[in-house]
């Protein structure tokens, strides 16, 4: 785990190249803003009094608390995001907690409706609705605050983010914020971890005009990344637009989606990377057989266990399943963090199957 002195040096070093269209992918501020997406998993009391335990400790130097907020919705769940301030590289940190309950996991893996996207008008775009349902619970908030923050600060670049469910979300969020003309669009960058499909192919072209900078970081085989939410195959098993569907742009049935553009695609142990385009084969499609995902790979990124810090995950593969929460107490009361229980529930499958073909990796 790098330190915060390097952290910020990295993020000084890279907030100049986000003036240009399309900056690349730098793995170092990567890094940075994971740790900014793992806050939003902390409690507010302790991001308040900044007591999160190690992540904290290592942000301490280098990034304000703003505001935490958490709305509940009418699916018996709720929505959090943190907002955190970095004023050395003039940055504003705007993070989504990701699925923190099992309910919520379980209603992304069984809900595969999709419905037109009625926030701005982009023709035949659909989304999932399970993620644009829960963006819509916390929207009105998190509109009026980042208008707040780019009031106060409308020289900062604002980078949004987040993990797994908070990955969907930031996608929503960066597009919504640029279409409502609250932040110029060459002023938001995303860097998101483990994002499921969000749109239709509509939905992620209007995203790709819009968003000049946008890096989706997936780690391998990390199973969320294609599954629970598909996209249409051909015959040979590539993913496709859907637009001869003649349900395509319609409301309604199952969903096929389509990645946005910028995947930094992470090799198993993380020693290396490829960029690769929206669904490509040589990339996070390969794996076409649910049973070749891993859970494991959505819970760790670029080393680090989610879970606002408390979360250890062993480096190595062969021990991908002893999961323990740290010993801080006081991070890991509000991370529940379903995809352990699932991952027991996963492993079980892996063990009935005579096939080791089908050992998940």
């Amino acid at each position: 785990m790098k330190t915060s002195i390097i952290l910020a040096f990295a993020a000084l070093c890279v907030f100049s190249a986000y003036a240009d269209q399309g900056a690349e992918y730098d793995p170092s501020f990567a890094e940075y803003t994971l740790r900014a997406a793992d806050l939003a998993y902390c409690c507010k009391k302790n991001l308040v009094n900044w007591n999160c335990g190690s992540l904290c400790d290592e942000l301490a130097e280098r990034v304000d608390y703003e505001v935490f907020v958490e709305i509940p919705t009418k699916f018996m769940d709720s929505v959090a995001y943190v907002i955190v301030r970095d004023d050395d590289a003039k940055i504003i940190f705007a993070s989504f907690r990701g699925t923190n309950t099992m309910y919520q996991l379980l209603l992304e893996g069984l809900t595969e409706r999709n419905e037109n996207y009625d926030l701005h008008d982009i023709p035949d775009a659909c989304v999932q609705s399970i993620f644009f349902d829960r963006y819509k619970v916390v929207r009105q908030h998190f509109l009026e605050n980042i208008t707040h923050y780019y009031n106060q600060y409308s020289d900062y670049t604002f980078v949004i983010t987040g993990h797994s469910l908070g990955a969907a979300l930031s996608t929503h969020a960066a597009l919504d914020v640029v279409l409502s003309n609250i932040i110029p669009r060459e002023q938001v960058v995303v860097y998101n971890f483990g994002s499921p499909r969000v749109g239709n192919y509509a939905f992620a072209q209007k995203y790709d005009e819009v968003i000049i900078t946008n890096w989706r970081v997936v780690h391998y085989n990390d199973i969320f990344i294609t599954w629970p939410v598909p996209c249409g195959k051909d015959s040979h098993g590539n993913c496709i637009t859907e637009q001869d569907n003649p349900h395509y742009g319609q409301p309604g049935g199952s969903f096929y989606g389509w990645h946005t553009k910028g995947q930094a695609f992470y090799t198993k142990n993380e020693d290396s990377f490829q960029i690769c385009d929206s669904e490509e084969n040589d990339c996070a499609d390969q794996f076409h057989s649910i049973f070749k995902k891993s859970i494991t790979n959505h819970l760790r990124y670029m080393g680090v266990g989610l879970g606002c810090g408390s979360l250890k995950i062993p480096p190595l593969a062969d021990d991908q399943f002893n999961f323990e929460f740290g010993k801080e107490p006081y991070t890991s009361a509000c991370v529940k963090l379903p995809h352990l229980s699932l991952n027991e529930f996963w492993l079980d499958i892996m063990n009935m199957s005579a096939n080791e073909e089908y050992i998940l990796e």
